[in-house]
């Protein structure tokens, strides 16, 4: 599979979400305030239904911002 992965300065918005750049808690809450389905993997959350996933530095630390988005995720 092929993964497409964006980073600064890319803008990367979904459902009127800015992602790259917010942290990871506030970018969970605001899914999960929209219905959107989120699941979270150590410094990862995955975007099934949209077929994305976005990026902490590590995990561990939900403040930390997302630092990159990746189209293409798939459950190997």
């Amino acid at each position: 599979m092929t993964r497409v992965v964006m980073a600064r300065p890319a803008q990367v918005v979904h459902r009127g979400m800015e992602l790259i750049g917010h942290p990871y808690a506030e970018v969970v809450a605001a899914a999960r305030r929209q219905g959107v389905t989120v699941v979270e993997r150590e410094a990862e959350l995955v975007f099934p239904e949209s077929g994305f996933s976005v990026w902490t530095a590590r995990a561990g630390d939900d403040a930390l911002p997302i630092i990159a988005a990746a189209l293409g995720w798939h459950d190997a």
